[in-house]
């Protein structure tokens, strides 16, 4: 009797391969033909029809980008008063004909800065063939003319030359030292003295009440207000930051000889008030003789009646020329002496010489700086100079008896006070 095997309903399931009836045999890849490995040809109509795809795609690219679909078609400005949209968009360096693609609105950004007017400006390209360009100008805070000339420039508040006036009209009327006109872009006045002097025209109606008619800066630096009923303040000489600093004590002396007694700015007999010195103001009348205050300890007498302006000036440089002639000599005299001079400084002082040096040296340039600025003071520097040996040989001698190098905070303070004043001087005679 035979037996049939039963028929399972679910499907089987196969065996898994092993990875070596999955691996090839070994040389089959050898086995292919060489028809196989060679690459399929290809016709050359399909060659040409590919290589005429490639020319129209580079023509429609040429074709976009220099043809009228993506050309500039206008130009948006804003913002500009004192410049026309042709010289912006000049100055841009757009194009109708060109491409909207070709604008880069950073280096078209950075040629509109260079226009004197322009103090901000942004560029922003669209692909609807527009470009957007907002600016903003400086605005001018005074017109400046040199000497007599009436040829007026207006000034931004960093006292860059914008361009040529018809007149000062509301603005800070400053005449400047006589010479040839200044050039569009130049810096005729130091930036700061131009802000003091915008502050002062107005604040000075709030101050004593009075309004200011323009202010004369000549070529020693002196600085001379003219108000509208005629008279004139003396400021002086205003070159340096420390001189600019000195005009707020010389507003506060023209108030305080306010009224009271003391001087009717409205008086048409009023001449001049001279604030070269704050401490003693003066003032001067047409129909008398100024009354010369009694000085107080300790301040200088004003001039009551300043000398005019190019005697002064002429007065003043050959006074600074001798002052100059001398110290060169007795420089030179110093080293001539020190280098003949058969004494020589043992080891153990040197850096007691050094610092004492320095310290001579500090106290001579600050004494030269407070001279050219009018400040100096014999007691002064005197009493600097042995201050400062002084304070120097004790911080030597302490450092050598503790074993620390102190006589180097001596050094650095000394030279850095050093570098500063001769960057002063530096700064004043150029």
């Amino acid at each position: 009797m035979r037996f049939r095997r039963r028929r399972s309903l679910l499907p089987r399931i196969g065996r898994r391969p092993s990875p070596e009836d999955a691996a090839p045999l070994k040389g089959q890849l050898w086995t292919r033909s060489e028809r196989a490995l060679r690459e399929p040809d290809v016709s050359f109509l399909r060659r040409a029809i590919a290589a005429g795809v490639a020319i129209a795609e580079c023509a429609l690219l040429g074709w976009l980008w220099f043809g009228p679909p993506l050309a500039v078609r206008s130009v948006d400005i804003s913002g500009a008063h004192h410049l026309t949209p042709a010289q912006v968009a000049a100055a841009a360096g757009l194009n109708q004909n060109g491409s909207i693609l070709a604008v880069d609105g950073q280096s078209d950004r950075r040629r509109l800065l260079d226009l004197v007017w322009v103090r901000t400006a942004t560029v922003d390209p669209q692909l609807d063939g527009t470009v957007v360009i907002r600016i903003s100008e400086w605005q001018p805070v005074a017109a400046y003319h040199a000497g007599s000339s009436k040829h007026y420039f207006l000034l931004s508040s960093q006292a860059t030359v914008l361009g040529p006036a018809a007149s000062a009209g509301t603005l800070v009327d400053i005449q400047g030292p006589a010479g040839a006109d200044p050039r569009i872009g130049t810096t005729p006045i130091d930036p700061t003295l131009l802000v003091a002097l915008v502050n002062i025209q107005r604040g000075l109606p709030g101050l004593i009440g009075q309004q200011v008619a323009g202010f004369i800066f000549d070529s020693c630096g002196n600085l001379t207000l003219i108000s509208k009923r005629g008279w004139k303040v003396y400021f002086g000489r205003v070159l340096t930051p420390e001189e600019f600093a000195t005009l707020r004590d010389k507003l506060a002396a023209l108030k305080a000889i306010a009224g009271h007694g003391n001087v009717d700015y409205n008086s048409l007999d009023l001449e001049y008030v001279n604030v070269m010195n704050p401490a003693e103001p003066a003032a001067g009348y047409k129909s008398r003789e100024p009354a010369i205050p009694s000085p107080s300890p300790g301040a200088a007498p004003p001039s009551p009646s300043p000398a005019p302006l190019s005697r002064r000036c002429a007065d003043e440089g050959h006074a600074k020329m001798q002052v100059i002639v001398v110290a060169i000599l007795f420089a030179l005299l110093g080293v001539v002496l020190g280098l003949l001079s058969p004494l020589t400084i043992p080891i153990t002082y040197a850096r007691y010489t050094a610092v004492a040096l320095l310290a001579a040296l500090d106290s001579i340039f600050g004494a030269f700086k407070a001279y050219i600025a009018g400040t100096f003071e014999p007691r002064v520097f005197f009493s600097g100079l042995i201050t400062n040996a002084a304070l120097a040989a004790g911080l030597t001698y302490f450092g050598d008896k503790l074993g620390v190098e102190l006589y180097i905070a001596a050094i650095v303070a000394f030279g850095v006070r050093i570098f500063n004043n001769l960057g002063a001087i530096r700064r004043h005679y150029l």
